[in-house]
């Protein structure tokens, strides 16, 4: 609402809160979910290394973040690859 202004320094949201929603994507199945009120994020190397063991056979990595309103519902998502094979611990 209101966030067409690409003029404007800090785009306008249309809810009274920020609240995400961060999913650690394997070949498209979510295997790990936080939710943050926050606008910053750092994916850990130990939950990197736990999670690729877990997964060992899963080739794409990806985050998947989106906005939640505050009926708990989630934005148009937004995919973010990530290299986690071995030379990237």
């Amino acid at each position: 609402m209101g966030g067409d202004d690409f003029d404007a320094a800090i785009t306008p949201l249309g809810e009274e809160a920020e609240r995400y929603r961060i999913s650690l994507m394997a070949d498209g199945e979510a295997v790990y979910i936080w939710e943050s009120d926050v606008t910053q994020f750092v994916l850990s190397n130990r939950t990197r290394r736990k999670q690729r063991a877990a997964h060992r056979n899963i080739e794409n990595w990806a985050l998947r973040l989106a906005q939640i309103n505050a009926r708990g519902e989630a934005g148009a998502p937004l995919h973010i690859p990530l290299p986690m094979n071995e030379e990237n611990r």
